[in-house]
């Protein structure tokens, strides 16, 4: 194949719109999601770190081995002459190996404190992760319910356009038969020429709203998405939530969850700070080899091993333990105090978003009765319309009003579930993962 035909078809392959391979489902949607944002990434690898640094803390219980070696050289030695032949102290060539091994017997409770808030940093990080998801699932469903919504509204706008063409055109019929004058047809021009403004508007709305949700998700800009046709239906299933009592058992919001590890973090720092009122003991061992070691006046090899137990207790005559303890302590007062303010905050958000989703059910229900209603009433009107019985304007005012009920009922079902969302989101669900 020639290589310009190559290029040609490269080109023409690259100017293609990319389309969906298959229809971008609200699971899908979540868990695309959830892998492309870098603060979900970057809360896994927090979680990682906390997870090493419980690795690491949990070590210190572990011995300890260590060697210092250093080896020199010195010009000039001491001597002593008292004796009848003078001697040398030391030598010129001195070599030190020192093996040490060393591992705590007592802290104080400053080590089991360093576990066990590094334990609680762990589970911190966990939910932390658990919370970045959550709410990258709750702007994905969000992202995911508006894109549906601007596409609906572009298909409405889309037929009451071509309603409006119809009645153009059977408005022309009635003119060429005496039936209607020019100033009718001027009405359904000017009908046709405001719809065609709304499809343009609607239309740009859709096309921030993909873009919403191809940033969200990670899709590629020339990527077309393709949503589900259907969406259920809002049920009785809202029972359920009418029922539901919004109380403290009934959130399960990370958030939560972090802020109670945060206080038994705060608890261990206290028990750390509490270890400087009593002494550590550590027990060590070790192994020396050098020249001349400990035989300062035979400069030969020589080695030996030693092992005890050291004694630590110190205390600062400006209490310092006692001021880090009482602010270690404020600390921990000052985390349960957000507990309380979170909890607080969240039962608000809970018991909101819980009326404003019974709110949106009773407008969905209302919105559908009033699309069905003036659904028929404009089809009885366009069939008086042409048979004489009514005015052109008078169509044109009804067939404006089935398309506001139409939009108004298709914006009520996806804010139903919008709200819905807002809803899971507040009490923590798990359902805000799923579908519907």
């Amino acid at each position: 194949m020639p290589f310009c035909l190559i290029t040609f078809l490269l080109i023409l392959i690259l100017a293609v719109p990319i389309r969906a391979d298959s229809i971008l489902s609200l699971p899908d949607a979540i868990k695309m999601a959830q892998e492309h944002s870098f603060t979900v990434q970057a809360s896994r690898f927090g979680l990682k770190a906390a997870e090493y640094d419980l690795r690491a803390a949990r070590a210190s219980r572990y011995p300890t081995l260590s060697l210092n070696a250093t080896g020199f050289y010195i010009d000039k030695l001491q001597e002593i002459d008292a004796l009848p032949v003078a001697m040398e102290i030391g030598s010129h060539e001195n070599y030190q190996a020192d093996f040490g091994l060393s591992f705590p017997i007592y802290t104080g409770g400053k080590l089991g404190g360093l576990i066990g808030a590094a334990r609680a940093m762990v589970d911190i990080e966990s939910y932390e992760y658990e919370a970045q998801k959550m709410a990258v699932a709750f702007q994905c469903r969000r992202a995911w319910f508006n894109f549906n919504m601007r596409q609906r509204l572009v298909n409405s706008a889309e037929a009451s356009l071509e309603r409006i063409r119809i009645i153009r055109e059977n408005t022309i019929n009635l003119y060429q038969n005496g039936l209607a004058d020019s100033v009718d047809i001027l009405e359904t021009e000017l009908a046709y020429e405001n719809v065609r403004e709304q499809l343009l508007q609607m239309e740009n709305d859709l096309s921030n709203a993909a873009t919403a949700l191809a940033v969200l998700t990670g899709i590629g800009s020339g990527t077309e998405i393709e949503l589900p046709l259907d969406i259920p239906e809002p049920d009785n299933s809202i029972m359920d939530y009418r029922n539901l009592l919004i109380d403290t058992d009934s959130l399960s919001r990370p958030e939560l969850k972090k802020i109670s590890y945060q206080i038994q973090s705060a608890e261990q720092q206290v028990r750390m700070k509490q270890s400087g009122y009593f002494p550590s003991l550590t027990g060590f061992g070790r192994y020396s080899i050098g020249k001349p070691n400990r035989d300062i006046f035979d400069a030969e090899w020589n080695d030996y091993f030693s092992a005890g137990i050291v004694l630590n207790w110190g205390f600062n005559l400006g209490r310092k333990d006692r001021h880090a303890v009482v602010s270690a302590k404020q600390r921990l007062l000052s985390v349960r105090t957000s507990y309380l303010a979170v909890e607080e905050k969240l039962l608000f958000e809970a018991e909101t978003a819980l009326e404003n989703i019974l709110y949106a059910y009773k407008q969905y229900e209302l919105s559908k009765r009033k699309y069905i209603i003036t659904g028929h009433k404009f089809r009885l009107a366009r069939e008086k319309q042409k048979a004489g019985g009514l005015t052109v304007n008078r169509l044109l005012e009804m067939e404006s009003e089935y398309s506001a009920a139409e939009q108004i009922y298709f914006v009520s079902q996806l804010k139903y579930y919008i709200n819905e969302s807002y809803f899971l989101y507040a009490i923590g669900s798990d359902k805000i993962y799923g579908g519907f």
